[in-house]
């Protein structure tokens, strides 16, 4: 029946499976991307063929929990991609590559240069329009140099990245069409279904303390900088008495970060006179609050990823991180990089972060 289904795939599969080389698709949402990739993987399997499974899609992943893009090596046939293991993980820290495009492209490639000479086949998200989108699949491409890409699209709507992708003669253009069985997947389905990976993800997580001393923080302000020496940080607070506490402070440069636990205003006389008397061109005041529950990526010294965590408390005073993570050996940890998302242990989400913030 399936056969039937998806037959106007056929030809494509076909050519895919009795040729060489590594494979991107390409297309929006809903699709038929990842059902694309499980049908390829298992000719592959029926054909003795070893791969090696991107899952780039970071929203709806299949391969791993959301936010991050995974690497699964398919060694038997499977229903669906979600049977796959996950080998490796890099954390990108965001439900979409909008905000992340540089960090989305570094882990594709990462994964791909550890494939083990197996055929590589990527599967990425939906995000296709604008001028972000073509720079997130041009960037991809001249990376990844693939031999083959497959564009799903319905209406034409990837004319224009078809047009910029066919420039170049280096790898090869398939569009077999999207099947009439593909239908759409409502908003909330996606969101329960993160939710859902989340929780999975999360279920058997513990509190565990970090120093912030004996660790890098990556993707944000926070911990980049030189602490304010105690004298300037009683002024800075003293300033800020009638707007709201001061929990800490930081400069990188000519920019001071604040950290408080309520919005300040920028404009206000007290904010002018702390930038005068300290010479600081540009001022950010960060909410404690909106740190909270932040999902994080705790790495180890090698680079490897040992897996996410959600940020409970920062004690100043002890210099501190309170981390809820599932993560076995947290003491591994070297670096810890701040994502976008704020969520729950039970996988609800919360907003996110502007770029700021952290």
């Amino acid at each position: 029946m399936k056969e039937i289904l998806y037959s106007i795939w056929d030809e494509v599969l076909s050519e895919l499976t009795s040729g060489t080389g590594n494979i991107l698709l390409l297309g929006g949402t809903d699709t038929g991307k990842t059902t694309f990739v499980n049908q390829i993987i298992n000719r592959f399997i029926q054909t003795g063929q070893s791969s090696a499974i991107i899952d780039a899609d970071l929203g709806q992943s299949e391969i791993g929990p959301p936010c991050c893009v995974a690497l699964g090596y398919p060694n038997n046939e499977v229903k669906a991609l979600s049977e796959i293991k996950p080998e490796r993980l890099v954390f990108v820290g965001n439900t979409t590559p909008v905000d992340n495009l540089l960090e989305l492209v570094t882990g594709i490639q990462r994964l791909a240069a550890i494939g083990n000479g197996r055929r590589l086949v990527v599967d990425t998200g939906g995000y296709i329009q604008g001028f972000g989108a073509q720079r997130l699949i041009r960037s991809t491409c001249d990376l990844l140099t693939p031999d083959h890409i497959v564009l799903l699209q319905r209406d034409n709507e990837m004319h224009a990245i078809s047009k910029l992708l066919k420039s170049r003669s280096i790898w090869k253009i398939h569009q077999p069409g999207v099947p009439d069985c593909i239908g759409g997947k409502a908003r909330n389905y996606r969101i329960q279904r993160r939710v859902l990976k989340f929780a999975a993800y999360f279920s058997d997580a513990s509190m565990h303390s970090f120093d912030l001393d004996d660790i890098a923080l990556v993707g944000g302000w926070l911990g980049n900088g030189e602490p304010l020496p105690s004298n300037l940080f009683a002024f800075v607070r003293n300033n800020l008495q009638s707007e709201g506490q001061l929990y800490y402070a930081e400069l990188q440069g000519r920019s001071l970060y604040l950290l408080t636990d309520k919005a300040v205003s920028l404009e206000s006389p007290r904010m002018a006179a702390v930038q005068q008397e300290l010479g600081v061109q540009s001022l950010t005041v960060t909410v404690i609050s909106r740190l909270k529950n932040l999902l994080l990526g705790l790495e180890a010294g090698n680079g490897r990823l040992l897996g996410m965590g959600i940020l409970g408390n920062i004690d100043f005073r002890r210099r501190s991180l309170e981390i809820v993570t599932p993560v076995r050996r947290p003491e591994l940890t070297s670096r810890i990089i701040a994502g976008r998302l704020r969520i729950t242990t039970n996988g609800k989400e919360l907003g996110k972060t502007g770029p700021d913030e952290w």
